[in-house]
């Protein structure tokens, strides 16, 4: 028998981008999402910034946890 044909297909579910930038999301997926891979800054950079109140975070219990669309507004800012 064909082992294949015993288990069923794994399904992924895709995440759009704008799905993603609803949600509060760690340090490094924030910076997954705002920088492209070749100019991406670190994760200590990212804490830098957050401690001195350059971008605005939640914290949950001792966590803290960042909203995309609020940090590139922070980060970028439209005159």
């Amino acid at each position: 028998m064909n082992k294949r044909a015993m288990h069923p297909k794994k399904t992924i579910k895709v995440m759009k981008t704008h799905d993603i930038a609803t949600q509060l999301v760690d340090g490094k997926t924030l910076l997954e999402i705002l920088f492209a891979k070749n100019c991406r800054p670190c994760l200590r950079w990212l804490r830098t910034q957050q401690r001195e109140g350059k971008i605005p975070s939640t914290k949950i219990g001792r966590l803290a946890f960042l909203d995309p669309d609020k940090v590139r507004q922070a980060l970028f800012p439209q005159n």
